[in-house]
């Protein structure tokens, strides 16, 4: 597992957010399997899809990548709480 970010992505975003959000969903989808099925492989939605980043093409499951320009704490902020509810639902 490569560890590294590829920072020439981030040319061009001022946000420190959107070059979190950047950078880390090109690590995943370069590096991470499916947490499902262990598929060697993850596909990226389309940006601002509620509740799901990426998805598995062999167990058809939905994951969601929450990124931070800081530290971390115990919450996790920017979940849209009622779409993800209704989605579970």
């Amino acid at each position: 597992m490569n560890l590294t970010l590829n920072t020439n992505l981030a040319h061009g975003y001022k946000s420190k957010s959107q070059i979190a959000r950047v950078l880390s969903e090109d690590w995943v989808l370069r590096n991470i399997y499916c947490p499902g099925c262990g598929y060697s492989s993850l596909n990226k939605f389309k940006n601002n899809r509620p509740v799901a980043d990426f998805s598995c093409k062999k167990c058809k499951e939905e994951f969601e990548l929450k990124s931070k320009s800081g530290k971390f704490s115990n919450t996790i902020a920017g979940g849209a709480y009622s779409t993800m509810i209704e989605r579970i639902n």
